[in-house]
């Protein structure tokens, strides 16, 4: 699909209290994924689900929280989220995460013809790889962004783009001849980070119950 939408969804209060085993339980907070619309993809995590996984410092919810574009936003959580997320994800966890995206992709592609989605899978994570080599801060979402400030090569940033635009008016699985020059550097840059690497695991551990009874208690407007 072109068009992926993400959202953090809440249960009536009573369906949380529940003396369900453990196993049973998580199956009810698994992802909701709803049945796509054109080219929209909708899925998305019980708000206590997305809490866990944001306190485990998993970066995922943090990638739904910074992004751009904001279709419905109608409570608390989401800047509560956002103020905390620089410290409650640490950089191990990011380069594990993304390494793996690149990993994963990196699989999926040889040397002749590619999709620009396929490539975009490899990209992205790369980039985001190179952010966290000199940076501190949490990568933003928008990929240009990110180009913008890793990519010292003109031409290889041009080209990035060019992918980029292209994807928004190219079929899902439209194939084209890889640029070679742009081949040439991330497999140079894959290799590369494909090192060992020391981490630093470091980060906050963020309470994440007080953030749950709030914001159903402001959703049901009833306290908790």
């Amino acid at each position: 699909s072109d068009y992926d939408v993400r959202f953090i969804y809440a249960r009536k209060p009573i369906s949380y209290l529940t003396a369900t085993p453990e196993r049973e339980r998580a199956t009810m907070e698994r992802a909701c994924a709803l049945p796509g619309v054109g080219e929209i993809d909708l899925a998305g995590w019980d708000l206590r689900k997305a809490l866990r996984i944001f306190q485990a410092g998993n970066p995922q919810v943090a990638e739904w929280l910074f992004s751009p574009v904001v279709y419905i936003e109608n409570c608390e959580l989401a800047s509560v989220l956002r103020a905390i997320a620089p410290e409650a994800i640490s950089k191990g966890a990011l380069w594990r995460h993304y390494k793996g995206l690149l990993e994963s992709a990196w699989k999926k592609i040889g040397s002749g013809c590619q999709s620009d989605k396929a490539l975009l899978y490899v990209i992205r994570p790369l980039l985001v790889l190179l952010w966290l080599e000199t940076s501190s801060q949490l990568p933003p979402v928008e990929l240009d962004k990110i180009a913008a400030k890793v990519v010292a090569d003109a031409d290889i940033l041009a080209k990035i783009r060019q992918i980029v635009e292209k994807k928004k008016f190219a079929l899902e699985r439209e194939n084209r001849p890889a640029d070679a020059s742009l081949m040439e550097w991330l497999t140079a840059e894959f290799e590369r980070l494909s090192g060992p690497r020391d981490l630093d695991y470091s980060r906050q551990k963020i309470d994440i119950d007080p953030i749950f009874r709030k914001t159903l208690t402001g959703i049901y407007n009833r306290e908790i």
